[in-house]
């Protein structure tokens, strides 16, 4: 898959944005294949990583929930022999967006904190819905 399935979380032109897109599915490991760059201040990663379609799905309900109340937080998690992500979504009382995240890799650790608007919420839900979707018809 190109990386037609992405979405973009944060400002592309600020110091914080993460660019997310599905290159795979494996049903024999149950798995959506991820990949990912992260613009952390001054750090850049690539950041890839395999999650459970149970656990995308769990987070699909709390974005879901959180895009509708602006309340709450959604959580994104999965972890593997290779690489860990795990990143909480919150809005505050402006409406603004808080993505507060820790990605792992083979011993290195970056933890990062993104800013966006209420706005961002919603692509991020079909996103994951449409990665959920591409995975049931692989």
């Amino acid at each position: 898959m190109k990386k037609k399935l992405s979405v973009l979380l944060g400002n592309p032109n600020a110091v914080e944005c993460w660019r997310l897109w599905v290159d795979g599915v494996s049903q024999e490991e149950s798995a959506i294949v991820v990949q990912g760059e992260l613009q952390a201040g001054f750090f850049t990663a690539s950041t890839p990583f395999c999650i459970d379609p149970a656990e995308l799905s769990a987070f699909a309900v709390e974005l879901s929930k959180l895009n509708e109340t602006l309340t709450g937080e959604a959580r994104l998690h999965a972890s593997n022999a290779q690489s860990q992500v795990s990143a909480v979504f919150g809005v505050n009382e402006l409406g603004h967006v808080q993505c507060k995240g820790v990605y792992a890799i083979n011993g290195n650790r970056l933890e990062f904190t993104i800013g966006a608007d209420q706005t961002q919420l919603a692509p991020l839900l079909v996103w994951v819905q449409s990665a959920l979707h591409y995975f049931e018809r692989a």
